[in-house]
């Protein structure tokens, strides 16, 4: 894919609001929109060099350089480590609706639809909802799911407030949802056959209009497996971040500690997990996932023994 087409898909989040608190990222963004792409790019490399990865700036950094990447592969990457190390910086939300507009735009809609169920999930309050949701309609579309996408069409509406472009695209795509949008054609089984007066075989079953509430789910919570009785009790614990470095997870558990939580860091499937407390039961756990999101926000959850 030409790097023209990714700058038209991923300018269309809003960078600037949040660069503008930053003015060298401001400028070097400036500059790719003028053309000025290489510029762009030297800038935002020299700051990445001479930024440390503590430093709140530097997911901002790395979010910047995937819209000037002159590679979909490179603006893949560069994504994926803003949202993967810093999840609770302002800069992981857009960078999450990103990633889904990059899987469209490189005609992959599936990939699209299962990075913004992510986003379901852990961004469920975020301002860019209306636009992952706009996306999310395209995709489900695109996939043959109308239903999904007629969900994703009902929660964006019901989110885009005075974003009169989004709500205006969402509006279109909600002609192609049923007219009453709780009612969807659902085949139901009919009761048995039963021969009619003059012997002729009653059908099998019909297609009938089963009302199916449209209204936004409740944000899913992955079951969790079930325990085997361990000899001596084990201890739930409490999720915030899975680092791709040790120095990530160790800054995230300083953080932690300093907010008064206890926790470690687990090295698992190649990633740097810090995880809080230790919980007899779920339900302690639960509640002070709550705690720990008020205090560091992000997206806790629990983890089981």
């Amino acid at each position: 894919m030409r790097h023209g087409v990714l700058w038209l898909f991923l300018a269309a989040l809003p960078p600037c609001h949040l660069a503008a608190q930053a003015p060298p990222l401001a400028a070097a963004l400036r500059l790719a929109q003028d053309g000025h792409i290489d510029s762009a790019r030297a800038i935002l490399k020299r700051m990445e060099q001479s930024t440390v990865p503590t430093d709140t700036l530097f997911p901002g950094i790395l979010y910047s350089s995937a819209l000037v990447a002159p590679t979909a592969d490179e603006v893949r990457r560069q994504l994926q480590r803003v949202i993967v190390e810093y999840p609770f910086s302002p800069w992981a939300e857009p960078a999450m609706v990103a990633l889904a507009q990059l899987d469209y735009a490189n005609g992959d809609p599936a990939g699209t639809g299962r990075t913004l169920e992510k986003f379901r999930t852990d961004h469920a309050t975020s301002s860019l909802y209306p636009v992952a949701a706009l996306w999310g309609a395209r995709a489900g579309f695109d996939v043959n799911d109308p239903r999904a996408a007629c969900q994703w069409v009902s929660e964006g509406l019901a989110r885009a407030g005075g974003d009169a472009s989004t709500r205006a695209e969402l509006v279109a795509l909600s002609r192609r949802c049923p007219a009453n949008p709780g009612t969807i054609a659902t085949p139901v089984p009919a009761p048995p056959a039963a021969p009619d007066t003059i012997g002729r075989p009653k059908p099998d079953s019909v297609m009938k209009l089963v009302e199916v509430p449209m209204t936004p789910s409740p944000i899913p919570v992955l079951p969790q497996p079930a325990p085997a009785e361990p000899a001596v009790p084990a201890a739930y614990r409490v999720q915030i971040v899975a680092a791709n470095t040790q120095e990530v997870a160790d800054e995230m558990l300083a953080q932690a500690k300093k907010a008064g939580f206890r926790g470690i860091v687990v090295k698992d499937a190649g990633y740097f997990k810090v995880r809080l407390g230790e919980y007899a039961t779920r339900a302690e756990a639960s509640a002070a996932a709550t705690k720990v999101k008020a205090k560091l926000g992000g997206s806790p959850f629990v983890v089981a023994p």
